[in-house]
């Protein structure tokens, strides 16, 4: 996270409660939870979060959710 200026740009904190259960902290951007579920397939996790900083975020097209969940394979779920 440290070394991807996407990344270490959005990702303020990180909270491991287990191995299944890891949750990433972004304030700088919207102020939102990222649920990772466990550190199974994590490169391709933190792929689909930089796209959706660079293709979402950062274009305005999504303001209002409270987390991102990359826990479901292919798939990036906003909550609000």
């Amino acid at each position: 996270i440290v070394s991807d200026p996407v990344l270490k740009e959005n990702i303020d904190a990180a909270q491991v409660n287990g191995p299944d259960d890891l949750i990433l902290y972004s304030g700088k951007s919207c102020a939102h939870s990222i649920k990772m579920g466990g550190f199974d397939k994590w490169e391709d996790k933190l792929e689909r979060l930089k796209v959706f900083y660079k293709e979402v975020v950062d274009t305005g097209k999504r303001k209002n959710f409270k987390s991102v969940d990359l826990r479901f394979e292919n798939q990036v779920v906003l909550r609000k």
